[in-house]
């Protein structure tokens, strides 16, 4: 392990965890039993005769869509830090990183989106537009952006990362071929379509300050309309939220808006000690559980002079990580001595130390426990 030197921290190992106290909303609207909500609805279209009955669908028209859109793929990118590859490309696929790529874009209006006031969506892999991006305006179907900085997901504000640019065509006449053409034909159109909606979505939510979790590409859920699950009057540690599912679907007097009801099992803000309180004492199910969670380190970590590539401990970067599986015992698990890696690739091959004997995790800080002089770990 790297030697470092620690400088004074106050309450190192404090657990500074905010207990989750957040109550569930109530269902939004009264259903009778075996009824129709009772909510405002508008009918449009010939009213029925007598002796006919109303269907209420679950289907809103919608009104405006747009009439052209632009559509470019898009691919995130860095060179690669790696002397013995120095014309590799890292490719940026993480959908957390992507969008934080692409929001630096846009803030630095590198795209000229702002500057052009175009209508444009994007789903982060795809781009649609009102009109022409301005790269493309030369009759070039593929481009690629000048390097510029941003923050990535290994903590480190990399100074050349770029977006590559691809024309994929322009999708024309929009709600008359959604209601002439068959629906196997409308992929593309229902796909740009949905990512409009979702975006509105996005916007709404932020104005009016309500906090919800979104899912692939257009469901979401209410943070706060919950429900605790249990199994005979005990908790089992998860929440039923409650949200929705959109999608556009054509119809013959034009596009449609499918909304549907969706519930999902979530996980609460808990820490992970009281969350296995609540689990059959089953490793195999407890990692199941847990697999592919963001877990957090909860308490007061030890500052030191050498803030290893700029990156403080204290980072949320360098607090979560993703959830994989249990680790072997800190009396079994060994570390060796690592030797640098100046690639800055995560991937590139570690390099181990060759006199270095190993260790385990427990002998190591029984070592610096006993330097300390509070030899009490056994």
């Amino acid at each position: 392990m790297e030697k470092r030197t620690p400088i004074e921290t106050k309450d190192v190992g404090r657990l500074i965890y905010v207990k989750d106290s957040a109550q569930p909303e109530g269902s939004p609207v009264d259903v009778p039993k075996d009824g129709v909500p009772q909510v405002p609805w508008t009918h449009e279209g010939p009213k029925a005769s007598p002796g006919e009955i109303y269907i209420i669908t679950n289907y809103v028209k919608v009104h405006k869509v747009p009439s052209k859109l632009h559509v470019y793929s898009l691919t995130y990118w860095r060179p690669s830090q790696d002397p013995s590859k120095p014309a590799t490309r890292v490719v940026l696929n993480k959908r957390v990183e992507i969008k934080q790529v692409f929001e630096t874009l846009v803030d630095a209006d590198i795209l000229a989106l702002k500057q052009d006031k175009t209508l444009w969506t994007i789903d982060f892999k795809s781009l649609w537009c009102g009109s022409a991006l301005q790269g493309l305006q030369q009759k070039e179907s593929e481009w690629s952006t000048p390097g510029f900085p941003c923050t990535l997901l290994d903590g480190r504000k990399h100074q050349d990362v770029h977006e590559s640019i691809t024309s994929s065509g322009v999708l024309n006449n929009i709600e008359k071929f959604l209601g002439e053409a068959d629906i196997t034909e409308c992929t593309d159109h229902i796909r740009a379509l949905n990512a409009h909606v979702t975006q509105c979505v996005r916007q709404y939510n932020e104005k009016t300050g309500k906090s919800t979790t979104q899912l692939g590409a257009n469901k979401f859920y209410i943070d706060q309309a919950f429900n605790e699950m249990t199994h005979k009057r005990q908790s089992i540690g998860l929440r039923a939220v409650r949200g929705y599912y959109m999608s556009i679907r054509p119809g013959s007097a034009g596009p449609l808006l499918n909304v549907n009801v969706a519930i999902t099992a979530f996980l609460p803000p808990i820490l992970v000690s009281e969350f296995l309180s609540m689990l059959p004492k089953s490793k195999k199910y407890v990692e199941t559980i847990l697999r592919g969670t963001r877990v957090r380190l909860a308490y007061r970590r030890q500052e030191f002079k050498e803030i290893m590539e700029g990156i403080p401990v204290s980072d949320d970067l360098q607090r979560t990580n993703v959830f994989q599986q249990f680790g072997t015992q800190a009396g079994k698990q060994k570390f060796f001595t690592v030797l640098a890696n100046n690639s800055g690739d995560q991937d590139s091959t570690r390099i181990i130390k060759p006199a270095d004997i190993d260790t385990t995790i427990l002998k190591y800080f029984q070592s610096k426990l006993k330097d300390a002089g509070n030899f009490q770990v056994g």
